[in-house]
C-alpha cells in the first residue's frame, strides 16, 4: 500500500548510528506547500518519527518540522521524508531524516530531550537505572515494532481504479485502467498492450497530466501491467493531491 523510491523494492537503509529517544512533543510538519500538526514518536539530532493524522501526499525531498523550544520560542529543523506507514491505531508514522542542522537547532533538540533522560547525574559518577528498567528502556529505544519491507514506503499506494490515457504528440496512444496510485508512482493495466511510445509520453488521469517514466512491465497474456514513476506533474497538482486524500479519507 505504500510506495518506495527504490525501484527494486528492497529496503537497504543503513543501520541507525544514534539511539533515538522516545519523546512525545507537539510539532508541525510542512512539505511541498502542505502543513500538518502531529506529535513526535522518537527523535535524535539525525532523524525523527512523527505521528500524523494523514499521510503526506507530496514531494518529500524537502520537509520542515517546527517545535516549541524550552524558552517558548519556535525553532525549525529540515530534512527529507524517508518512509511512512500506518500504525495499529490509524495514525501515520512518518520517518524524517534530518540534514544540515545549525548548532542552535541541534542544541534545541538536545535540550528538548534532556529533561527526561534515563541517566541521572548526581554528586558522584552517573548511575544507570535499575537493571529491569534499563532493559525496558533499551527495548523502547529500539524503535517501533519491526515493519515488513512491503510497508517501508515513502508515500501511500492506494488501490484506485480509474481511466488512464497515454498521450504522445497530442494524440492518445494507449488507454488503460489504473491498478494503484501513489503521489510519485502508479501502475496501469493496458489491454492488448503495445510497448511502443511510452518513453517521453504523458499520462492523463482525471484532469491531471503527468510526465512519467515506465520502470517495469508485468505481462498478463495480451494485457500488461505497467509501473510508472512520476517525473513531473504537468497539470493539476492540486487535483492530484485531492484525489489521494479523498480516497484515503474514504478508506479511513
Amino acid at each position: 500500500m505504500f510506495d518506495n523510491d527504490d525501484i527494486t523494492g528492497i529496503d537497504v537503509r543503513p543501520a541507525r548510528r544514534l539511539i533515538r529517544l522516545t519523546r512525545d512533543f507537539l510539532c508541525e510538519v510542512s512539505v511541498d506547500g502542505l502543513s500538518m500538526e502531529g506529535r513526535t514518536v522518537n527523535l535524535n539530532e539525525q532523524g525523527l518519527a512523527v505521528a500524523l493524522p494523514e499521510p503526506l501526499f507530496a514531494n518529500l525531498d524537502s520537509a520542515a518540522v517546527s517545535f516549541t523550544a524550552g524558552d517558548g520560542s519556535l525553532f525549525r529543523v529540515t530534512g527529507r521524508v524517508v518512509r511512512q506507514h500506518q500504525s495499529e491505531i490509524g495514525e501515520v508514522i512518518v520517518g524524517i531524516q534530518l540534514a544540515d542542522l545549525s548548532i542552535d537547532n541541534t542544541r534545541a533538540l538536545i535540550e528538548k530531550c534532556a529533561p527526561d533522560s534515563p541517566f541521572h547525574m548526581e554528586s558522584g559518577p552517573f548511575r544507570y537505572p535499575q537493571a529491569g528498567g534499563l532493559r525496558e528502556w533499551i527495548r523502547t529505544l529500539a524503535g517501533q515494532p519491526s515493519i515488513s519491507p512491503s510497508e517501508r514506503r515513502r508515500i501511500p499506494r492506494l488501490p484506485i481504479h480509474t481511466a488512464c490515457a497515454v498521450l504522445a504528440g497530442g494524440e492518445t496512444t494507449h488507454k488503460g485502467l489504473t491498478h494503484d496510485l501513489s503521489y510519485m508512482g502508479l501502475s496501469v493495466l493496458f489491454p492488448d498492450f503495445d510497448p511502443g511510445q511510452l518513453w517521453g509520453a504523458m499520462l492523463h488521469i482525471k484532469f491531471v497530466k503527468l510526465k512519467a517514466l515506465p520502470i517495469g512491465i508485468d505481462y498478463r497474456g495480451s494485457d500488461a501491467l505497467v509501473r510508472f514513476q512520476v517525473d513531473h506533474i504537468e497539470e493539476g497538482k492540486g487535483r492530484w493531491q485531492d484525489l489521494h486524500y479523498s480516497y484515503w479519507r474514504h478508506l479511513s
